[in-house]
């Protein structure tokens, strides 16, 4: 099932779609978006080590992550003409179970990450 593998990698041109991921093991992917949107639920996901990484383009789209309540998330993206953001409460250090690290860039478009 692709849908529980330990790397994300999507890419969509003018479309897109809507995913749960149930991996035990995740390390992070690859996610680039263009004129068309990701809504992404990983909070079936556990992290393989202490943090993963997404590295994200999108280009006059959109993309909706849902994360486990007990992951702390890094942005480190860069929004041009866009956004990018993280909202969620922000995790005790004794209940985080990892750190989601979110690079790349939003342009004319918008990441929101949400708990």
């Amino acid at each position: 099932d692709p849908l529980d593998r330990d790397t994300i990698n999507l890419s969509a041109f003018m479309g897109g779609g809507e995913y749960a991921y149930s991996s035990k093991t995740l390390k992070g992917g690859r996610i680039s978006v263009i004129m068309g949107g990701y809504d992404l639920d990983l909070r079936g996901c556990v992290m393989q080590g202490d943090s993963a990484v997404l590295d994200l383009f999108v280009l006059m789209g959109g993309m909706d992550i849902r994360v486990p309540a007990e992951w702390e998330v890094s942005m480190q993206g860069t929004p041009l003409l866009g956004g990018m953001e993280y909202k969620g409460p922000k995790t005790a250090p004794e209940k985080r179970s990892g750190t989601l690290i979110i690079r790349g860039t939003a342009i004319m478009g918008g990441v929101d990450i949400k708990a």
